[in-house]
Order: structure tokens, then C-alpha cells, then sequence
């Protein structure tokens, strides 16, 4: 077999950040590269798996769980798995939970055969500010954007000029050096996610430094949130449906379903 290491990309970003989109756009425009994809998804269903536009290369579903923490056994079978496959990947992408840590995942990209190309944390341009002020999850929604080789704030479309212009400032002042750019709907060209552009520009060195102290701490999620799940094959009644979502509490984070 060609010892060949395989470059592994880790997308992060909290719930709503739009990774899954952001990674139906890498798909879309691969360029004939052949991706191996991990998709992880904090609950007994994998909703985002079945959200992704195009299979044709090898996608392992990893449910149930935080990749950087209670499924840390499977994420590193499922790594060896596709080391040992006959024909390799190009890459490996990863698309991390909305509740994990991507620094701590990237470390599996050291797994012999592996070497880590780069960690990309998207932002929700709306509302990463708020997020990152909330006194329950602000901590982790922080050690989540600094966890970036490559920051894309996303969503600027919904958002003024004005405030544009002073949440990019506002995590430039989080995390000093750190690359932004600035998306919509996760459009960006391939050279600037996987390429020479991208490694020349990148400050793992003092990235590494600065998440030094975050790797110590906490990282429960089990504790931290609550999910619930609903398979059906009956019709749901629209009115009583849409009249549950309406009421649903401030504190539900998200909901996804197909």
C-alpha cells in the first residue's frame, strides 16, 4: 500500500452556523475529489446525513453523541476504517456536531496515515454575538470560533453593512490574526478551503498556543443538553404541528427534521 497521509478537514460551528451547507457546497463543486465524510450529528438521529445533496463517496454516519467526547471510541474506529480501505480518499472532511469542540476533534487528524489540513468554523453572522454572550453556552461558542485555522462568517446577507462590518470587528478582537471571510449561504471557491492560498495564510502555531488552557476544560454535553427524537410513519396533523413549534420554549436551541 502507498503510504500515503490522507489531509483531513474539521467543519465547526455552533447550531445553526450552516455546515451542513457549507459542506453540500464542497460536494457540489469537488472538482473530482474523492471525500471521505464523517457526519455527527448530538442526537439519536442523524438528521444531517440525510441532509447532504450528494453520496458518491464514502459517508459514515456517527449519531448520538458529541464526536469529541462520548463517541470518541467509534470516531477513531470509523478513522482506521478508512485508512484501511482499498481505494483511499482525496480528503477527509469532518462535520462536526454544533455542540463540539472542534480543536479536540482535529486531533484525530494525527492518527497515523491522517495529517490535519486545516479546522474551518463557520459563524452565524446574526447571531454569533448573542451566542457568545449567553451565560449558559457563550464559553463553548468561544472556544468553538477559536478553535479556527479559517473563520466564515456566514449568513452576511441577513444582516446590514453596519453590523457586518462590527461583528467582524468584534472577532477580530476575539481572535487576533485569525483569517475571516465573509459568506453567503457557505458559497466560497474550493482554492480557498483546500489549496496553497489557504496554508499560506494560516497561524496554527500561535492558534495552538492560545487553546493551550481551553483544552482543560469541561466537555459534558450529556449534562449540558437535552434532546428528543420522533420517528413516524403516520400523517401529523399541520395545525396542531405548527401551532407546537410556535410554542415551543425560548430555551430550545434547534430543531431539524425531514
Amino acid at each position: 500500500m502507498v503510504n500515503k497521509q490522507i489531509p483531513v478537514t474539521v467543519i465547526g460551528g455552533y447550531l445553526g452556523a450552516g455546515k451542513t451547507t457549507l459542506l453540500n457546497h464542497i460536494l457540489r463543486n469537488n472538482k473530482g475529489i474523492r471525500f471521505a465524510i464523517l457526519v455527527n450529528d448530538f442526537g439519536s438521529i442523524n438528521i444531517d446525513i440525510d441532509l447532504i445533496e450528494s453520496q458518491d463517496g464514502d459517508t459514515i454516519n456517527l449519531a448520538n453523541g458529541c464526536i469529541c467526547c462520548s463517541l470518541s471510541g467509534g470516531f477513531g474506529t470509523a478513522m482506521l476504517s478508512i485508512r484501511e480501505r482499498l481505494v483511499l480518499p482525496d480528503r477527509v472532511l469532518i462535520e462536526a456536531s454544533g455542540v463540539s469542540d472542534p480543536f479536540k476533534i482535529a486531533q484525530y487528524a494525527h492518527l497515523p496515515g491522517f495529517h490535519l489540513d486545516s479546522v474551518i468554523v463557520l459563524a452565524d453572522a446574526e447571531f454569533i454575538q448573542k451566542r457568545a454572550a449567553d451565560k449558559y453556552v457563550g464559553r463553548q461558542v468561544i472556544q468553538q470560533l477559536k478553535s479556527a485555522d479559517l473563520l466564515l462568517l456566514n449568513k452576511v446577507d441577513l444582516v446590514p453593512d453596519e453590523k457586518l462590518t462590527q461583528v467582524r470587528e468584534w472577532l477580530q478582537d476575539l481572535i487576533p490574526n485569525i483569517r475571516i471571510l465573509k459568506v453567503s449561504r457557505g458559497q466560497i471557491p474550493m482554492d480557498m478551503l483546500f489549496g496553497e492560498e489557504l496554508l499560506e495564510q494560516l497561524a496554527v502555531s500561535e492558534k495552538q498556543v492560545d487553546l493551550a488552557e481551553g483544552m482543560e476544560h469541561e466537555h459534558h454535553h450529556d449534562h449540558d443538553y437535552v434532546t428528543w427524537s420522533y420517528i413516524g410513519s403516520s400523517l401529523l396533523d399541520g395545525t396542531k404541528f405548527h401551532a407546537l413549534i410556535a410554542g415551543l420554549d425560548a430555551e430550545i436551541l434547534r430543531g431539524k427534521g425531514l
